[in-house]
């Protein structure tokens, strides 16, 4: 659960960078290649000697990108980092209660974070949720991203995340799927909904709401709670946690959902976040990899 927090944004990466490689036998060697029919072994020679050349220099610290990757090292509460077209957030939301504090190192070419420390103790209440988001998050818009979006227009939402989880404390790594009733959240979501997708989770680990029962998706088993607390909150527990899922169908989620009245057609999916609910202990925590795909036209 997340309170209704503006991120302050203190870098901004630029996108993933993936250098192009040289290929040899291309175009332009394939001229020289013609124009050398012919001529001597020297020539040839000097040739391939050029060819040797450019690939050395291109494998050399002169050719390597011009920007390299950094990690952000913080221990601010409340501070993030954009990275393409997402946004990974310290978010300790919860330090009156818990005390102590929380750093996290980010990597601002890849998105992935790890959680180095947190000195609170908090437990049963939750203390933080350091995530990474695309979206809009209480007014926070993550860059190129397509939402919010009616529900109505949505084809297709998947998702993909890898993390590793710490073996003590007390917490849980869970997805939280925001729903707003407009398609603004400046707001926040009061009145809308949040549903929460728990992978991974350990130690007293208590979720809002009431048990609603056992359910069924994507051929695992799921048990689910529900309750108001100021907007609905929906959260979905592995019975067998994990810790990695690829093209994870949100849609089916929702679906559940809406067929037991939790959200409503006219709303918005206004972000999909993926983090680790923290209460005490749960360091160190990392996110190594996730995406997001809205509306992905089918392959051929």
């Amino acid at each position: 659960m997340n309170p209704p927090k503006t991120l302050p944004l203190i870098y901004h990466g630029p996108y993933p960078y993936e250098p192009d490689g040289l290929d040899f036998k291309g175009k332009s060697f394939s001229r020289l290649s013609n124009h050398s029919k012919g001529r001597s072994s020297l020539t040839r020679f000097t040739l391939n000697r050029f060819k040797t050349v450019l690939i050395t220099l291109f494998l050399s610290p002169l050719f390597a990108p011009l920007s390299q990757a950094a990690v952000i090292q913080t221990c601010e509460g409340n501070q993030s980092v954009t990275v393409g077209s997402y946004v990974v957030g310290t978010n300790y939301w919860n330090p009156k209660a818990c005390g102590g504090r929380q750093c996290i190192a980010i990597n601002d070419k890849t998105g992935s974070f790890t959680v180095t420390d947190d000195s609170f103790s908090c437990a049963p209440e939750v203390a933080s949720y350091p995530f990474i988001f695309y979206g809009s998050h209480f007014g926070s818009l993550s860059p190129n991203s397509i939402l919010p979006m009616k529900i109505t227009n949505l084809k297709n939402v998947t998702t993909s995340w890898d993390f590793q989880s710490p073996t003590e404390g007390s917490w849980d790594a869970a997805y939280d799927v925001w729903f707003s009733r407009g398609p603004s959240t400046v707001g926040g979501f009061r009145g809308g909904a949040e549903l929460m997708i728990w992978l991974d989770y350990r130690g007293n680990v208590p979720t809002a709401g009431q048990k609603v029962g056992q359910v069924l998706i994507d051929g695992k088993n799921w048990t689910l709670w529900e309750g108001p607390i100021g907007w609905n909150y929906i959260a979905y527990l592995a019975d067998d946690p994990v810790t990695s899922v690829k093209d994870l169908d949100l849609m089916n989620f929702l679906k559940d959902s809406m067929s037991r009245g939790f959200i409503d057609s006219s709303w918005y999916l206004s972000a999909v976040e993926a983090g680790d609910e923290l209460r005490t202990g749960g360091a160190p925590f990392t996110s190594h990899s996730f995406s997001v795909s809205v509306n992905r036209p089918p392959l051929n």
